[in-house]
């Protein structure tokens, strides 16, 4: 074993039994992903968008094809290309939307061609389609948003080109800088062939979007929330937005609260559809009546797609507690001196999740220890949940005709609850003796 993978270990073991976070875990490694479908169009117009206006269209070729003015030429590669074709001034476009992923590295967009035009190449400013005034003969390619506004064209022919490109020609363009700025964004990848000077023929094959990236991270914040909200919602989220779907599952786990009691155990899997980083967690919770400390229970993320899980993927929910601390009394207690004892109620008008406790002692009044009752003092406590405990005074039964007598029972020091005002409960002693 290295000393660097000793060390390691050593130090994960020391994060553990200190009871700390883990160290960061390594950063994801890079994932390489093909956008475009069937860029060689060998499973047909599968996952292209044709558009065709004014004269002309776009073919599968297999080497049969041939356009006004040229000749049939066999397909690019494999056995099939597109071809563009027109019998006047027309507009051709092959497209395809591809989403863009998370934190993109590296993206090249590469294709093949073949041009075969009759007229100069010429590339004024001109709307989408030609029109007359506009001079245009271009092939081009462009990167355009979801709703067919360009964001930038990557390619074009000039004027100074030669018209017959037979090549065929292999282009290649790096894109990476601006897939960077739409990561997370549907957008169309197209190729375009517009012409009004003369016959023209672009024939397209093996088109690739090679595109490097980093897995978004997945994380999810701590929350909190009163338990008569009735849920507490926490935030799952993705560190940069994402062209594909990605998912992550999370379960709830009891920790200080525990289900069903404090909250509804709970699980599912949250989607974050291209484009979101934010979604919900919901959990409900549910409000009770005990006087309890916050408690705290956890949701743990697992089993990511298209997404990496930051740290240990926990995060905790909070459930703040609403209810009064308890109000603690004393009530009375009236008996024979005879029975022997006094069993006085000691009442929380609530229960509590804590023990509760206070401090008590006898005092004499018309009563006096040790001769009409056994002077006691001492700590009395109230497990949870439990709202009635007793405190028990021994009286003396004297043989001695005297009238009733009292004495007091004084409450101090609550833990967990507060006393009502003065927190005393008299004793009455009712003599069983005959007056002389």
């Amino acid at each position: 074993m290295s000393r660097l993978l000793r060390f390691s270990l050593v130090l994960a073991l020391v994060f553990a039994a200190l009871g700390l976070a883990s160290p960061p875990a390594a950063e994801a490694a890079p994932v390489v992903v093909e956008l475009i479908t069937n860029g060689g169009f060998e499973s047909g117009w599968t996952g292209w968008s044709l558009y065709n206006n004014g004269s002309g269209g776009t073919v599968l070729n297999d080497g049969t094809f041939a356009p006004p003015a040229f000749g049939p030429l066999p397909p690019i590669s494999g056995s099939w290309d597109a071809v563009t074709w027109q019998g006047g001034p027309g507009i051709h476009r092959m497209a395809q939307m591809v989403g863009v992923p998370g934190v993109v590295t590296s993206a090249t967009l590469q294709w093949k061609d073949r041009l075969r035009n009759s007229a100069p190449f010429l590339d004024p400013v001109c709307p989408f389609d030609y029109f007359a005034g506009c001079s245009v003969q271009d092939w081009k390619v462009g990167i355009y948003d979801a709703s067919w506004n360009l964001v930038q064209e990557v390619y074009s022919t000039n004027p100074s080109d030669p018209p017959m490109q037979v090549g065929p020609n292999v282009r290649s363009v790096d894109v990476s800088a601006l897939l960077q700025g739409l990561a997370g964004q549907n957008v169309w990848v197209a190729f375009i062939e517009v012409d009004n000077q003369g016959y023209f023929s672009a024939a397209l094959d093996d088109v690739s979007l090679q595109v490097v990236y980093q897995l978004p991270v997945a994380k999810v914040a701590n929350a909190a929330a009163r338990e008569d909200a009735g849920t507490l919602t926490l935030t799952a989220s993705l560190d940069v937005a994402s062209g594909v779907p990605v998912s992550v599952d999370w379960v709830t786990v009891d920790n200080t609260a525990v289900s069903p009691a404090d909250y509804t155990a709970s699980g599912g899997t949250v989607t974050f559809p291209p484009g979101s980083t934010s979604q919900p967690i919901v959990v409900p919770i549910a409000d009770d009546n005990v006087d309890e400390p916050n408690e705290r229970f956890w949701v743990q993320l697992s089993n990511p797609v298209n997404c990496t899980i930051a740290g240990k993927g926990k995060a905790t929910g909070t459930i703040r507690d609403n209810d009064a601390t308890p109000q603690m009394s004393i009530i009375g207690a009236t008996g024979w001196e005879h029975v022997g004892t006094l069993m006085f109620p000691v009442v929380l008008d609530r229960p509590s999740s804590r023990t509760v406790t206070v401090n008590y002692a006898t005092q004499d009044w018309r009563a006096f220890a040790p001769g009409d009752y056994t002077a006691t003092s001492g700590v009395l406590s109230f497990p949870p949940g439990s709202t009635r405990e007793y405190i028990s005074v021994v009286v003396v039964d004297d043989g001695v005709w005297e009238g009733v007598e009292n004495f007091r029972v004084k409450l101090s020091a609550p833990v967990f609850a507060t006393l009502r005002p003065l927190g005393i409960g008299v004793g009455t002693i009712i003599d069983n003796d005959t007056a002389l």
